[in-house]
């Protein structure tokens, strides 16, 4: 088959809404797209398509679903056809090659045959498995596998190189592991007391474990290992505030904070980032609880903690009629982000913020714990962690000057030192301006700026005093 053939099942396949123009683009630039040259069916496309990681399973099932409800074009049914026995395929890929590997383990003399079974009959249906090694792992973590079990593998001495390769493999993943969980910092940025400061700058780690024992798609909000992790997080923290209360004057204590109604906001397929909602419960306060998740650059997943208000504006249907592609046009969101933060920093630095900061913290007797994030999430420890754009840009003079109405999340160091929150989130339009081939921020960005501002503190204020025990 030519390439020119894989092109037509690709455009066939984008045209009744399987797959979207940017997949069709990285399908046609992937290495491994000649494999296809001996894969002339429709279905085979599909299947490949998902075996690298380009169509996520799940997105397919639910097209699929998609597709049955909407199209009815003369070739329905042989589309319908293609699509069933490409899923059937794939499930059958999935399941032979988890075999495979819990196969190997036996052959290879590390688990026994009823181990093997017991593994087969515990995996969901709906799971892939990386490699032999990544299935043992799998079993530790499932504890179909107890430490008393492992330590006795490990004993064994001699064996085959292949034995030998598979279990230095797993102990490379348990240090992964290990090392990923010492790493993790769980405070974050958040707008309250520091016992509130639990949604905005986490980067969890529990769901590495799994990462590194599949080659999965991005995982879904409501996956038991985000949901786990999170709950995890709550866990620890709650946790935390136990031993905090001892060191408070007059030992009160928070209440406990649990996130519960987990859903996803929407999927960034461009980026490869989910956008996850859920709410956060203490006590009777109940407010929004944010986090993203994406691929991190070890080839997992990260989750990490975001504002509400960005996250809903980014990925929810909050964000208007406007395709993602066009917020922030012509300007574009990586010259409203470099323009805005360059502004932004030269403003900081004329207002003597920064000195403020120092004598705020000072005055307050300690240091903003806040700012502690973990390194996996370093967009989380700017002044400004997010921008993001409303809407088109709206002309204000013929191809030289744009109004962009922008949401903007800013720490507030004077918020920090009320107890009226760490952070606040600023809605406002802000005055753009090419200059030759660059874009800057007008000449009115300082008093945009310091009245977006002042707005933003005037609500969070309010709402401190409206949630004050009276």
């Amino acid at each position: 088959m030519s390439e020119e053939s894989s092109a037509s099942h690709f455009s066939v396949l984008q045209q009744i809404g399987l797959i979207t123009r940017n997949q069709v683009q990285r399908a046609l630039a992937h290495p491994q797209v000649g494999e296809l040259a001996d894969y002339p069916l429709l279905a085979d496309h599909l299947v490949w398509l998902v075996l690298r990681d380009i169509l996520e399973e799940d997105d397919l099932e639910q097209k699929y679903q998609r597709f049955l409800s909407t199209y009815s074009g003369e070739d329905r049914e042989q589309h319908r056809a293609a699509i069933e026995i490409a899923l059937l395929k794939i499930h059958g890929v999935r399941e032979g090659l988890n075999r495979d590997w819990f196969d190997t383990l036996v052959a290879e003399n590390i688990i026994t045959d009823e181990e093997r079974t017991r593994a087969l009959e515990a995996l969901p249906g709906d799971e892939m498995l990386a490699s032999a090694a990544a299935a043992f792992v799998w079993m530790v973590y499932a504890q179909l596998i107890t430490h008393e079990r492992l330590d006795e593998i490990r004993a064994v001495t001699g064996g085959s190189p292949g034995r030998a390769a598979i279990l230095a493999e797993v102990q490379a993943m348990f240090g992964k592991i290990s090392s990923a969980a010492r790493s993790t910092v769980i405070r974050g940025i958040f707008p309250g007391p520091l016992w509130l400061w639990i949604g905005a700058a986490l980067a969890f780690v529990g769901y590495i474990v799994w990462s590194l024992v599949r080659p999965a798609p991005i995982p879904e909000c409501t996956d038991r290992e985000v949901t786990s992790t999170v709950a995890s997080i709550m866990f620890r923290l709650n946790v935390d505030e136990g031993v905090n209360a001892y060191l408070r004057p007059g030992g009160e204590r928070a209440p406990r904070a649990s996130v519960a109604g987990i859903r996803e906001a929407g999927f960034d397929e461009a980026g490869r980032v989910r956008g996850c909602i859920g709410t956060l419960t203490m006590g009777p306060i109940e407010r929004p609880y944010a986090f993203t998740v994406a691929r991190d650059k070890e080839g997992g997943y990260t989750v990490t903690g975001a504002d509400p208000e960005i996250v809903q504006a980014r990925f929810g249907q909050v964000a208007g009629p406007a395709r993602a592609d066009s917020k922030g046009a012509p300007v574009g969101r990586a010259n409203i982000d470099k323009a805005f933060r360059a502004a932004a920093d030269q403003f900081k630095a004329d207002a003597g913020e920064e000195r403020m900061a120092k004598l705020l913290e000072s005055v307050a007797g300690s240091p903003r714990r806040a700012s502690r994030t973990s390194e996996s999430a370093p967009e989380r420890t700017r002044d400004i962690p997010e921008i993001e754009p409303l809407a088109p840009c709206r002309e204000i003079t013929p191809g030289g000057a744009y109004s962009c109405r922008l949401l903007v999340e800013r720490k507030d160091a004077m918020l920090a030192a009320i107890g009226a929150g760490s952070s606040s989130v600023l809605e406002a339009d802000f005055s753009f301006v090419r200059q030759g081939a660059e874009w800057a921020m007008a000449d009115s960005f300082e008093q945009e700026y310091r009245a977006a501002i002042d707005a933003a503190r005037k609500k969070a204020l309010a709402e401190a005093r409206a949630k004050a025990p009276e």
